[in-house]
């Protein structure tokens, strides 16, 4: 991510966060469904995955490329996803095998 310099100073209207908000959207995102970024800013992915298996696994795809993948090989654990999405990109976590939504955040 880039913003734009003028006069020594970033322009607000491209930082990662300005006119933004954390949003919970744990509810309203589903594992396997493609969403796409329409803000026409660049939005923060932050996703806590629940892993319930041996060998359970989950991956973030953003425009069809593996961004991040999840896996754990022995008890039940959680793991963290954190990725920026462009503008007109589009986003989908995919449960591999034994994997579920435990939080959906996203700075929007």
């Amino acid at each position: 991510m880039s913003a734009f310099i003028r006069g020594g100073m970033a322009e607000r209207a491209e930082l990662l966060g300005q006119g933004q908000t954390r949003q919970d959207l744990t509810v309203s995102r589903a594992m396997g469904v493609v969403y796409t970024n329409a803000t026409g800013k660049v939005i923060l992915l932050l996703l806590t995955v629940n892993i319930a298996a041996n060998y359970g696994s989950a991956q973030l795809l953003i425009n069809g490329l593996q961004c991040a993948v999840v896996q754990r090989t022995t008890a039940t654990m959680l793991e963290s996803i954190h990725c920026e999405v462009l503008p007109g990109e589009t986003y989908t976590l995919q449960n591999l095998a034994s994997s579920a939504i435990n939080k959906w955040i996203e700075v929007r």
